[in-house]
């Protein structure tokens, strides 16, 4: 339940810094840069990061794995009250999303609890599943990311196509 996948998130955040670290720059997502980092316990991918700077805000994301498969998303959207100031950032958005064998039992925004069974718990939960395979995909394939090799293919060599858009 909700207990287990939180004491796991913990496990994650409390053995990361002893995990294997791959990063990739994004190029074409965002003029101010953007990022993924993967985390691997040696066996699989434990938990991915995804960072997109902007003038205006950032966007965080955090994905989470035991066993290859998502247990849990959280993401932060962050505002900036000047341009390129993070000194006083505002979070606007946050997520907090739960899955258990491939399917999403919780969604937590802000702490509002989005209804179970409403159109937008099934598309956000379809963008999640499809955004973490997507970044795992592209963390474990070789080769440049960018426009060049196009970022919305960047892991054509493993015959799948990239379509990330962020969860906002």
């Amino acid at each position: 339940g909700i207990l287990d996948i939180r004491a796991e998130y913990a496990a994650v955040n409390r053995n990361v810094s002893s995990y294997r670290k791959t990063q990739r720059i994004l190029l074409g997502i965002s003029s101010e840069g953007a990022s993924v980092t993967a985390y691997s316990d040696g066996k699989s991918i434990r938990k991915v990061t995804v960072e997109v700077l902007g003038e205006t805000g950032r966007a965080d994301e955090e994905y989470y794995f035991k066993d290859g498969k998502l247990f849990f998303s959280y993401a932060v959207t962050r505002m900036y009250q000047s341009p390129f100031d993070d000194s006083n950032d505002t979070i606007t958005e946050t997520d907090r999303l739960y899955f258990h064998e491939g399917k999403m039992i919780r969604w937590l925004s802000f702490t509002e609890e989005i209804g179970k069974y409403t159109a937008e718990f099934a598309q956000k939960e379809k963008a999640t599943l499809s955004n973490a395979k997507d970044f795992t995909t592209l963390m474990v394939t070789p080769g440049p990311v960018g426009p060049e090799s196009s970022w919305y293919c960047a892991a054509r060599q493993a015959g799948v196509c990239v379509k990330y858009s962020p969860s906002r």
